[in-house]
């Protein structure tokens, strides 16, 4: 997947979805982050997910673990520089000080604004809506 297309689609969902994806009652700590989770909301990676291939034995592991142990995943997202990418956009999402009553807080679209400056190797054009 592209980088640029990994961001885009990232930031766009985070900015639109207005709360962290977290499980449900019923497993446990429900503020746990979710690939899928409560409500039909998506974390930063489960955004990019495809039903098709999402099963509920990937909640609880990380992206590492997802590319390691699901074949799929690991064809989504082959490169490493895409694993970063949406390392990093993974931890804005599921870092709950970076959400408050209205969505995405305003230090988390800044640092979501960053990445591309930040890391100028993805060549990456910021998002106009942050």
């Amino acid at each position: 997947m592209e980088l640029q297309l990994i961001y885009d689609t990232v930031t766009n969902h985070l900015l639109t979805q207005k709360s962290r994806s977290i499980l449900g009652s019923g497993y446990g700590d429900t503020n746990i982050c979710a690939y899928r989770g409560k409500d039909n909301l998506k974390c930063a990676v489960g955004i990019l997910i495809p039903d098709e291939i999402y099963t509920p034995q990937m909640e609880g592991k990380g992206l590492r673990e997802l590319i390691d142990e699901f074949n799929s995943i690991d064809n989504l997202f082959p490169t490493q520089d895409e694993q970063s990418l949406l390392s990093m956009l993974q931890i804005i999402h599921d870092n709950s000080s970076n959400w408050d009553e209205n969505g995405l807080a305003p230090w988390a679209k800044t640092e979501l604004k960053a990445i591309p400056d930040l890391y100028p190797c993805f060549n990456l054009k910021p998002n106009p809506k942050l």
